[in-house]
């Protein structure tokens, strides 16, 4: 997120004219996920009270902290996508997620709205629909799993 919109944001919280929980709503939105670094700002950058960013965050389930990554990813867990994942295809997901944290965070998201689609994924912010045979997306995973050999 850039300096000048998290700065706006923040600005409309200090005049009132947006609550705490708004503002993380509003960051979540326009990156996808809220990341550590966002919070870290918002507490040392802007001062903003920690403790009430730990409760609002707690008691919000939309909102999700993730790490700070290169690459995040999206995955559609509602019922009718569940039962279209591959897990043969998820697992090495997992595994590498795991294993390279900074590289790639995995995000479980409930039902993303386009069931007769799915599975859904959104991969850096790309929405991918039949993810488990999107040539594209499939794509996009083997580069980023292929930095594994060279991070190894």
């Amino acid at each position: 997120m850039d300096q000048d919109r998290l700065a706006f944001l923040v600005l409309k919280y200090q005049k009132g004219e947006i609550s705490l929980k708004r503002l993380l709503l509003d960051i979540q939105v326009f990156e996808g996920h809220l990341k550590q670094s966002h919070l870290v700002r918002l507490i040392q950058d802007f001062k903003l009270p920690e403790d009430e960013l730990k409760h609002w965050i707690q008691i919000t389930r939309s909102l999700h902290v993730v790490k700070d990554a290169d690459h995040y990813l999206h995955l559609c867990k509602g019922n009718n996508c569940s039962q279209r994942w591959k897990q043969e295809a998820l697992e090495p997901l997992y595994a590498y997620a795991l294993k390279h944290p900074d590289h790639l965070q995995i995000i479980i998201e409930g039902c993303m709205g386009l069931c007769e689609l799915g599975p859904n994924a959104i991969l850096n912010g790309q929405m991918y629909e039949h993810a488990n045979t999107h040539a594209s997306f499939q794509n996009q995973l083997k580069k980023i799993l292929s930095k594994e050999a060279s991070t190894d």
